[in-house]
């Protein structure tokens, strides 16, 4: 659904829900505490976003319960900046504290600070260059 979303708003190209979908069947993208990290290929992605969905209940998903989908659409233009979002995406993953907090946000907004804080907008990703798209669940 949120990858529909995202390319009728032109942020990703035709196809990329398929492809998100079609890598989720080779391999799950669960990476713990309720959170999983859907993506498809860069060659679908017009625009980096990242979709937050935090869910009020969770859902199943491959024998998992899920309470929060980060839905990424990325598209690196080096290696340096492709480590450098993954180091500082899955260290705040990996940060119980953090996930707690996430998981126990009251607002978006709460979420994306989160994010920001653990380098995810730092000097190597601004807005204009890297941006987050919210869609409402519990909000």
């Amino acid at each position: 659904y949120y990858g529909r979303i995202m390319e009728e708003k032109g942020f990703v190209k035709k196809g990329f829900s398929k492809n998100v979908l079609d890598r989720e069947k080779k391999g799950s993208t669960i990476v713990g505490k309720g959170i999983a990290i859907p993506h498809a290929k860069q060659e679908f992605v017009k625009k980096s976003k990242i979709c937050i969905i935090k869910l009020e209940n969770p859902v199943a998903w491959n024998d998992n319960k899920l309470n929060l989908i980060i839905l990424l659409a990325l598209k690196f233009n080096d290696i340096y900046t492709t480590k450098t979002f993954f180091r500082n995406f899955y260290s705040i993953l990996e940060n119980d504290d953090l996930v707690k907090k996430i998981m126990n946000a009251d607002n978006v907004l709460d979420i994306i600070e989160v994010f920001i804080d653990g380098g995810i907008c730092n000097e190597w990703f601004d807005y204009e260059r890297y941006d987050f798209i919210r869609f409402r669940s519990k909000w």
